[in-house]
């Protein structure tokens, strides 16, 4: 499996795997893949315990797969991100891919509008290397995830013209709680009154961009 560094934990459910991806500037982030409820009632106990790889790859190729752009508060792991990862999966019989960007949670680095495109686009290239079809992934953006997915939307659509019309495009790129603006975002956001934005004040990665 491409760029899977090593295995953490499976959940105790047994659908969510938690692992390790490398981004081309050799930064590493920390990822959930959660399977969808369709897939995981087709396969034997324990999938992830016994042919991780092959789950993934076979839950790739035959469902549909969210990939999961957070906001700038908490990680993957946060309460309310994981019940929107339980409607996905179980609702809506699709696979999640959650990342946390560089500098979030367990992932390495320091956040930065590029190195946050490099991070989305690395989840992105991860799931087509290991079996899904750019048509059966939504990227979908949460309030800063939103400048995210809309920045890997636009390089995306870049690499479609390139290729002429004949490149790859997603199933559709999905927004919640978009903002105008990182400036504004960074400036009104904080965690226990701490601007843990900062770093971040003078990304262009609103909507409008």
């Amino acid at each position: 499996m491409t760029n899977l560094i090593r295995f953490l934990f499976v959940s105790t459910a047994g659908k969510t795997l938690n692992f390790y991806i490398t981004t081309p500037d050799n930064e590493t982030l920390g990822a959930w893949f959660v399977l969808s409820d369709t897939i995981y009632q087709m396969l034997p106990q324990d999938p992830f315990l016994v042919q991780p790889d092959e789950t993934i790859s076979y839950a790739l190729s035959h469902t549909p797969t969210v990939l999961f752009l957070h906001g700038a508060g908490g990680t993957r792991t946060n309460n309310f991100r994981v019940q929107a990862y339980q409607a996905f999966s179980s609702r809506l019989s699709c696979n999640v891919f959650a990342i946390d960007y560089r500098g979030f949670g367990d992932s390495t680095g320091e956040p930065s509008q590029d190195g946050l495109v490099i991070d989305a686009y690395t989840a992105w290239s991860w799931l087509i290397e290991n079996g899904a079809e750019p048509q059966d992934i939504l990227i979908d953006g949460h309030s800063l995830g939103t400048g995210v997915a809309s920045q890997l939307a636009k390089r995306l659509a870049e690499e479609h013209r390139t290729a002429g019309g004949n490149g790859v495009r997603p199933r559709g790129v999905l927004l919640h709680a978009p903002f105008s603006s990182a400036v504004t975002l960074a400036e009104s956001y904080a965690l226990f009154g701490l601007p843990i934005l900062q770093p971040i004040q003078s990304f262009p990665l609103g909507v409008s961009e």
